[in-house]
């Protein structure tokens, strides 16, 4: 007796379904094909950035250089997601410029709620709380973080000193102000940016800057 087993193969095609929502897509999922799921998860990435604030309209985002030595991709790769991007109209190219983030369209924003407070008067009293406060500023054994200042006997003070005359001589009045919670809009994009070079992807909404933050 011979037994003869039918074996049935499905090819498939590979096709390039950038930006296309299709289910099943063996040539995007494919391993012998791996750009298309590097240049789709660094689209995301950079889109998620921008949507977040990271770069906000206007700024220039890496070079396509280097993005590819930072997350370690082919400049073809790079290309591809900035392509996708545009597509997107989330950046725009500018000739012997580079990229830049798109100016977003005005979202109207939701009306907010009306609030119900209570109507009956309580008893709010900060007398310990301040009290304690003034007791530990004044407590050689706790370091005082809260108030910016170096230990008297720092070596660093003739440093501190030289760049603080420098800022004042750069900022004028404006290194005399104190910037309340979060901190300075421009420098949480600053550092922002700075983590997502370092590989940590933050949002200036993730920063928060104390100590006058400026």
């Amino acid at each position: 007796m011979q037994i003869t087993r039918s074996v049935t193969i499905t090819v498939y095609d590979r096709i390039n379904c950038a930006g296309l929502n299709i289910p099943n897509c063996y040539g995007c999922m494919s391993p012998a094909n791996p750009k298309i799921l590097r240049y789709q998860e660094l689209t995301e990435r950079l889109a998620e950035l921008i949507h977040q604030g990271t770069y906000p309209p206007g700024t220039r985002i890496p070079s396509v250089r280097q993005m590819s030595g930072q997350q370690n991709l082919s400049i073809s790769t790079v290309l591809q997601a900035y392509s996708l991007l545009e597509r997107r109209r989330l950046i725009e190219s500018r000739p012997q410029s580079g990229y830049y983030v798109r100016a977003r369209t005005e979202e109207r924003l939701p009306e907010p709620e009306i609030s119900s407070p209570r109507r009956d008067p309580s008893l709010v009293s900060l007398h310990e709380l301040v009290m304690m406060l003034m007791r530990d500023s004044a407590n050689p054994n706790l370091v005082q973080l809260g108030a910016a200042l170096p230990h008297l006997d720092s070596r660093l003070i003739q440093i501190i000193n030289q760049n603080i005359v420098k800022i004042i001589r750069q900022q004028g009045v404006n290194a005399h102000q104190y910037q309340f919670r979060p901190g300075l809009d421009a420098l949480r994009v600053q550092i922002a940016q700075r983590m997502v070079t370092a590989g940590c992807q933050l949002s200036p909404g993730d920063i928060l800057i104390t100590s006058g933050g400026t």
